[in-house]
């Protein structure tokens, strides 16, 4: 594995652009604050080297060299010595490409070709974003925004003593090392070749863990996991750690032009371990419509129950709850006659009674519940949320499974028996040396979710003769869909008595009882990672950083069709298109005129529009016109990358059908034409499902585990009637 080392620093030249174009989205005075700033560009430089891949790094570093150059030509002058009209007229120009001919003429090749590339308004998102993370994570900024970090909480400390402020800088050789552990395990410890069938579960998220605790009775499992495993003291408190640490590509993956930011987990247990723990359940319709590709009702009904079960999904607890979505939702329920509220579940620990006797890999809890320290984005610190590292995967474990972190799979092998004509893959090939030869295995079970499953699949086909002759090679990589939206922020004339942070925030998910195109759900963000959602540029955008415990927020999650696909390097093409911005519009309308009916005083949507985006606010009063807040919104909002969408719910992929010209994968959950390599993720999703898929990729997973283990069993009875030499193999594969 190949990491960044710490010589990779900005030049002088690109810092002294990073400070000024910093100091211009938060609105601070580049003198006076020169320290804060000088902190903050350092920061951003050591979570640049933490990354485990250098390769993620070079956008925004060459980015920044870009902007660097364009400004010393623009202004003819140390770029440290802007003055205050010169840094806005940088910022107009990035943020108002209208204005340029540059982004004049991207505009019209984008209008012309279906957006194949980025608009300059998206890279100047994506850049606000970083600068923004980088400046109100630094220590010391929580005073502007009155943010009350963990570890000066007297309710965490009386059962936290230890919990202490993280280093004022990433502690960047930690955290290299980290994404080292267990990469150099050896290959005769990978499995323990204990004679039952030899089963590679690739992934460890909400699909892989579930397959691993179903098999591992009787079979040999192993699961391998490309991200780091964490005790949960491990988990960290500082955001652009958490990032690096947590996060593919360190939050900073996106579709290639600029679209959707897209948000997966990279640890051992996946994004499961990384949400709020909400779950939903599926909509009806959605399974009636997967009954029609092959996935039985039953089957899905058996694993919803069992999942149920397992992470003793319940209600929220009314005490822990904050007062930002009683407020949403208001006092009269005539305020929002349109909508309907739906209170959903959660894994995270309500009771003591939720909790399984501790065990040596638990780590000590604190506390009998959850302690609503507002952190879920970045690992439970405290032991109190049901992820699948804390159930199912512990359970695989206890049956004997072996879970590998910082082992991701680069390819499989295949051979083709000449007889049957039957095609079994036989081997994987680990990223830590795609030379070396394939790791024998009897079954495999892709698992690394939307993101990652199709692309391994990809590269096999690329590099293996006989996958590559696959009849369903056409559909891998396609039919990729996403649940995504953007963050609307509500301000109120007076803090509540429980404001986000201080206590569970997601309360409700409502949804237009006519239309299930959508949902709406509120949320919380720490002060960095709200900061990049939060509209304004410069003074604006302070201003609302210093109301932030007046903040309410929430999201239009919306199931867009299935139309992107992904490659064999991971690289999603995923374009917006008109009766989507439809969508994209009626929803945030409806959003907006809802927190307005609630009471709020104003509502700002997320993204860059303009240096002054003032125009884009709604105030208490315009609610009375639906009309006229859909046309402002459509107005304000007209093209996608005037919004921050993102989407932490890919889906698709490797989607399941009977035919292998319309899906990759059968019903029977086997890729098309290769008896023993199954899929159980997100991936198989025929259809995008607009609710939180958690519980569902979970529910979809118990169906397929119970089916491979059938199969296995099988093919196992169907050996020991014609004994073979198969527990003899050798743990190296033959090549192919």
């Amino acid at each position: 594995m190949s990491l960044l080392s710490t010589d990779t620093c900005f030049s002088s030249f690109e810092r002294a652009l990073i400070k000024t174009i910093m100091a211009g989205f938060v609105g601070a005075d580049p003198t006076a604050e020169a320290q804060e700033l000088e902190l903050a560009s350092e920061r951003l430089n050591d979570f640049l080297c933490a990354l485990p891949d250098p390769s993620t790094a070079a956008p925004l570093r060459r980015l920044i060299r870009a902007l660097a150059l364009y400004a010393t030509l623009r202004f003819r002058c140390r770029l440290d010595r802007l003055d205050d009209a010169q840094r806005n007229t940088l910022l107009r120009e990035l943020c108002e490409p209208e204005r340029t001919l540059l982004g004049r003429a991207l505009e019209r090749v984008n209008g012309r070709y279906d957006k194949p590339w980025p608009k300059l308004r998206d890279i100047a998102r994506a850049v606000r974003e970083m600068m923004l993370v980088a400046y109100y994570s630094t220590p010391g900024r929580d005073a502007l925004s009155g943010y009350v970090p963990v570890w000066l909480r007297p309710s965490i400390l009386e059962l936290a003593p230890e919990t202490t402020a993280p280093p004022a800088r990433l502690a960047v050789p930690e955290i290299q090392a980290k994404h080292r552990e267990g990469c150099s395990t050896p290959i005769h410890e990978l499995f323990a070749r204990s004679g039952r069938p030899r089963v590679a579960v690739i992934g460890s998220g909400a699909g892989g863990a579930v397959v691993a605790s179903l098999l591992a009775a009787s079979c040999d499992v192993a699961v391998f996991e490309a991200g780091p495993s964490f005790r949960p003291e491990e988990y960290p408190l500082d955001t652009l750690s958490g990032m690096a640490l947590l996060y593919r590509d360190g939050l900073m993956s996106f579709s290639k032009n600029l679209d959707l930011q897209l948000i997966a987990g990279r640890l051992v247990g996946g994004s499961t371990v990384l949400t709020s723990g909400m779950s939903v359940r599926p909509r009806r319709r959605t399974l009636e419509a997967w009954r029609r590709v092959g996935i039985p009702l039953g089957a899905m009904h058996t694993g919803l129950e069992t999942v149920e079960k397992r992470l003793r999904l319940q209600p929220l607890a009314e005490d822990l709850l904050t007062d930002v979505g009683r407020l949403w939702r208001g006092k009269n329920p005539q305020q929002q006659s349109e909508l309907l509220f739906e209170v959903p579940r959660s894994n995270a620990a309500m009771t003591p009674a939720q909790h399984d006797p501790p065990g040596p890999l638990d780590g000590a809890r604190r506390g009998e519940r959850c302690l609503a320290c507002g952190l879920c984005n970045y690992g439970c610190r405290f032991g109190h949320k049901l992820s699948v590292d804390q159930t199912f995967l512990k359970d695989a474990r206890s049956a004997g499974a072996r879970v590998h972190p910082n082992l991701g799979v680069h390819s499989l092998s295949a051979r083709r028996d000449p007889r049957s004509g039957e095609i079994r893959v036989d081997g994987i090939v680990l990223e830590r040396d795609a030379t070396a030869p394939p790791i024998a295995v009897d079954y495999v079970v892709l698992a690394a979710g939307a993101l990652g499953s199709a692309p391994l699949l990809l590269r096999s086909i690329h590099e293996d003769a006989v996958l590559s002759r696959l009849a369903c090679r056409e559909r891998v990589g396609k039919n990729l869909g996403f649940n995504y939206g953007t963050g609307v922020i509500a301000e109120w004339a007076q803090a509540p008595s429980k404001p986000g942070d201080a206590g569970i925030q997601i309360h409700y998910i409502a949804s237009k009882p006519s239309d299930e195109s959508f949902v709406l759900e509120n949320a919380f963000l720490p002060p960095a990672l709200l900061a990049s959602l939060l509209p304004g540029i410069g003074p604006s955008h302070r201003e609302w950083m210093q109301r932030y415990h007046r903040l309410g927020m929430a999201v239009n999650t919306i199931g867009s069709p299935q139309r992107g696909s992904i490659d064999r390097l991971g690289r999603v093409e995923y374009a917006i298109c008109e009766h989507e911005l439809g969508v994209i519009h009626e929803s945030l309308a409806l959003l907006v005129r809802s927190y307005l009916a609630s009471g709020a005083t104003r509502v700002g949507l997320s993204g860059v529009r303009a240096l002054d985006d003032s125009g884009a606010i709604f105030y208490a009063g315009e609610e009375s016109s639906s009309r006229a807040v859909l046309d402002k919104v459509r107005r304000v909002a007209a093209t996608p990358d005037r919004l921050m969408m993102s989407s932490a719910h890919p889906q698709g992929g490797l989607t399941i059908d009977p035919d292998p010209e319309r899906g990759a994968v059968s019903p029977e959950f086997n890729v098309h034409g290769v008896a023993n390599l199954m899929v159980a993720d997100a991936s198989l999703f025929p259809s995008t499902i607009v609710v939180n898929p958690q519980w569902t990729v979970m529910a979809l997973a118990h169906a397929a585990g119970t089916e491979i283990l059938r199969r296995i069993e099988r093919e196992r009875d169907d050996r020991t009637r014609a004994p073979s030499s198969r527990d003899a193999q050798p743990l190296v594969a033959r090549s192919a």
